[in-house]
């Protein structure tokens, strides 16, 4: 498929890409094909039409990095596994397994955390860590570079 250049595209003339595969960048490059304007969808790893993202101006690019199919999908997965929430806490005595602070009822709110690939649930986190390892996009590659720049400490440049 041939992507054409455009005000939003950061691709050159004529460059042959699938849309299966994603390009090192951010959220707010787009890719028009055939006249219609694509965006990555980060939680779905799958190109979808920018008019399928809700708006968030908070955003560069004013629009959500995940595709509203992938998000109904989520609340759905969160909706389904409401149950679990008290009996999952228990398990965990009421504590973070990351920070090991205290979650629930007089402590840190508490969030179902899942795999973004599978939808399956991992457990209860603290909505700090929760919001972390999302930075972190689960790559557990740059967690263990992080934890290993975090160990070698120091006293750095200064």
């Amino acid at each position: 498929m041939v992507v054409q250049r455009t005000e939003l595209s950061l691709w050159e003339d004529n460059i042959e890409m699938s849309l299966d595969e994603p390009w090192s960048g951010d959220h707010t490059e787009l890719r028009e094909i055939a006249g219609e304007l694509y965006k990555w969808c980060d939680r779905g790893s799958h190109w979808v039409l920018v008019t399928h993202f809700g708006n968030d101006r908070r955003m560069p690019g004013g629009k959500y990095v995940v595709c509203n199919t992938c998000e109904k999908r989520g609340n759905e997965v969160r909706k389904a596994h409401e149950h679990l929430r008290i009996p999952m806490m228990e398990a965990q005595d009421y504590k973070c397994p990351i920070c090991t602070n205290p979650i629930g009822p007089g402590g840190r709110q508490a969030v179902m955390d899942h795999c973004h690939k599978t939808n399956a649930v991992r457990g209860m986190l603290c909505s700090k860590c929760n919001i972390a390892l999302g930075i972190f996009k689960d790559n557990i590659t740059a967690l263990r570079n992080a934890v290993a720049y975090l160990e070698k400490g120091g006293g750095g440049i200064m």
